[in-house]
């Protein structure tokens, strides 16, 4: 299945196709799903985030770098 992803308002309950994305679809039968753009402001927080409240709140039970290693050579 192909897929083409793209971003619009929808207008009286019409969505309009892009220019650039509007021959990919000739001819074929389509299947659309809607999905809620994220808010800007969920995005700029996220990246605004300080990770630093998180330090020491796991408890590791192994050494991650052991613990990567282990997983890995699992696929050998």
């Amino acid at each position: 299945m192909q897929a083409i992803e793209f971003t619009c308002e929808a207008q009286n309950g019409i969505i309009s196709i892009p220019e650039n994305y509007q021959d990919w679809f000739k001819r074929k039968s389509i299947k659309v799903i809607l999905l809620a753009a994220e808010h800007e402001n969920n995005e700029k927080t996220m990246k605004n985030a300080d990770l630093n409240s998180f330090m020491g709140v796991m408890q590791l039970t192994e050494d991650p770098l052991e613990f990567q290693n282990s997983i890995r050579s699992e696929w050998l």
